[in-house]
């Protein structure tokens, strides 16, 4: 009985996805939704509210600001905006998919009533038991569990399990507000805007609202070039 429910979900799922990617206008081809038995490195759509976060947080001002970047586009740009812009997704036990990277585009489309997003589908580790799950999510750092606070006492099993619950943390939207300034460059390592977002919040202080948040980018914008930042991923040196 488990398994034929499971499979009348999953059939449920394939159909949701094909019928919103048409109306998006993909073309039939294009319709290649994300399941447990997507092969690694393989490009897939899948349902935003399926995903399960692997972190605590996001800034919400970015999110507001892209957004209204996103709500502007057409249909055609906004595709090309979708697949040029890929989340990255790790299946977990019970094939659950992890988003570890997108949290803040899934949260733009959730904002803008959008159900699916381009992935990529970047491990597949659903043979393994929960514990060694994480502990494996760990050692790639494929998860990041400081709260909004800067403060790493959640573990993994307390994760939000959907992308609308996910905490504002100022610090992560002047990080993205820095780097939009040249402040760093952006980088594939792993959480390099949480590591910026920490190193400010080391320095100043700020609330999330726009006229804080852009004197906070003024003020921070004079720390990155810091030998204190050197190590940090994107550092510019000071010329």
């Amino acid at each position: 009985m488990k398994s034929k429910v499971t499979a009348l979900k999953i059939l449920s799922l394939l159909v949701t996805l094909l019928v919103s990617g048409l109306a998006m206008g993909f073309s039939k081809k294009e319709q290649v939704p994300c399941t447990a038995l997507t092969a690694i490195n393989s490009a897939c759509w899948a349902d935003v509210e399926e995903l399960h976060p692997t972190q605590f947080v996001i800034g919400e001002i970015e999110v507001e600001k892209r957004t209204k970047k996103l709500a502007k586009m057409n249909k055609t740009e906004f595709n090309s905006y979708l697949k040029s812009h890929p989340a990255s997704i790790v299946i977990g036990p019970d094939n659950v998919f992890y988003l570890t990277d997108g949290h803040h585009l899934s949260r733009v489309l959730l904002s803008l009533d959008k159900n699916r997003i381009f992935a990529n589908i970047v491990a597949n580790l659903s043979h393994l038991n929960k514990q060694d799950f994480e502990s494996k999510m760990l050692q790639n750092h494929w998860t990041w569990l400081l709260d909004e606070n800067g403060k790493a006492d959640k573990s993994f099993a307390e994760l939000p399990k959907n992308i609308s619950e996910l905490t504002d943390s100022p610090f992560r939207t002047l990080a993205w507000m820095v780097r939009k300034e040249e402040g760093y460059t952006e980088t594939t390592e792993p959480w390099a805007d949480f590591l910026w977002g920490e190193f400010f919040r080391s320095k100043l202080e700020i609330r999330s609202s726009d006229k804080d948040l852009s004197e906070a980018t003024a003020e921070a914008l004079t720390y990155v070039h810091s030998p204190e930042a050197s190590t940090l991923p994107g550092f510019i040196p000071k010329d």
